[in-house]
């Protein structure tokens, strides 16, 4: 089966300490449309999801698995650059910078296969299953 991908492109900021160096660098993850989706044709061949693309609850499922995957809070959207987890690809090269996260069809059980990747923080998992 295909693999649903999320691509968007955000700003990133510098973030300095009070002696001006450069502490770390943030970007703020945006909230999750369907635009988002690289193939809506991958999605709605999706064993997972393919049942749920063309429904209104399509984008709400999508932005728990991109939340989880980016160890998001509810109340914060800002991610530290250094702090990304490995299943998420990121391009800064250019003015804006690329994000693209592949959610495969075995990725949907629990949050705990994204902590095995890297992902989500302990904390994050508070809250039961996706």
């Amino acid at each position: 089966m295909a693999a649903v991908t999320i691509s968007f492109r955000t700003k990133v900021r510098d973030v300095y300490n009070a002696d001006g160096t450069l502490s770390h660098r943030v970007v703020t993850v945006p909230e999750f449309k369907r635009s988002h989706i690289e193939c809506m044709a991958a999605a709605r061949s999706s064993r997972v999801f393919g049942g749920f693309a063309n429904s209104d609850l399509f984008p709400a499922i999508m932005a728990q698995h991109l939340n989880a995957a980016f160890g998001l809070s509810p109340h914060s959207r800002t991610v530290r650059l250094h702090n990304l987890p490995p299943c998420i690809r990121v391009d800064t090269s250019g003015y804006l910078a690329e994000f693209s996260f592949t959610v495969a069809d075995e990725l949907r059980a629990s949050p705990e296969l994204y902590r095995t990747a890297g992902a989500l923080p302990d904390h994050a998992t508070q809250g039961g299953t996706l």
